[in-house]
């Protein structure tokens, strides 16, 4: 058996490496938007399950991702449910609309997973979904901001102006407030 040639054959991959290199782009740049976002987020799957976190939601709560991805569930927040959001949140995964609130969120509250530590904030949230081209859910994205500073300084600003009219309403002195051409408050 005497070899008589060579067969070679040649595909020009380019179309397919350019597509390749425009996903691998895409895919950077969303992981670097989700990671530099200073808003805490985290993605879900469609049953509810933690997938994906960033940089600010480990940050502020102190968890690596092995601690919650996979583990928590939006569906089972305890804090949600008692505040009367599970059915907002749960039209996000049915029906597709986005859900924002504002809730006093506790991790404590968390029973399906385990905190390292017990964080207490008011945060206002917005939950939305990521469907597919034929309107099929693949993930749920939820982000939040703390506004616990916020609160605290209404629940201060409201203590002091519950001191003050205290101390006017029970003083056995007449206390007017004048208006600087002189009329009487």
């Amino acid at each position: 058996n005497r070899k008589v040639g060579l067969i070679l054959t040649v595909r020009d991959i380019t179309d397919q490496k350019e597509i390749q290199d425009a996903l691998t782009r895409k895919a950077k740049f969303l992981d670097a938007t989700i990671d530099n976002s200073p808003f805490p987020m985290w993605v879900a799957d469609s049953d509810g399950f933690m997938v994906r976190t960033n940089h600010a939601l480990r940050k502020t709560l102190g968890f690596k991702d092995a601690q919650l991805v996979g583990k928590y569930n939006v569906l089972q927040d305890e804090n949600i449910e008692k505040q009367g959001f599970l059915p907002q949140v749960k039209s996000v995964f049915t029906k597709h609309k986005i859900a924002r609130f504002t809730i006093p969120w506790s991790s404590a509250e968390i029973h399906h997973v385990e905190f390292a530590s017990v964080h207490d904030m008011w945060i206002e949230v917005t939950i939305f979904p990521i469907l597919d081209d034929h309107k099929n859910l693949l993930n749920v994205v939820c982000q939040w901001v703390d506004i616990s500073a916020q609160k605290n300084d209404a629940a201060s600003l409201k203590e002091s102006q519950q001191k003050y009219q205290s101390v006017v309403e029970d003083t056995p002195i007449l206390i007017n407030r004048f208006l600087p051409d002189g009329t009487i408050l």
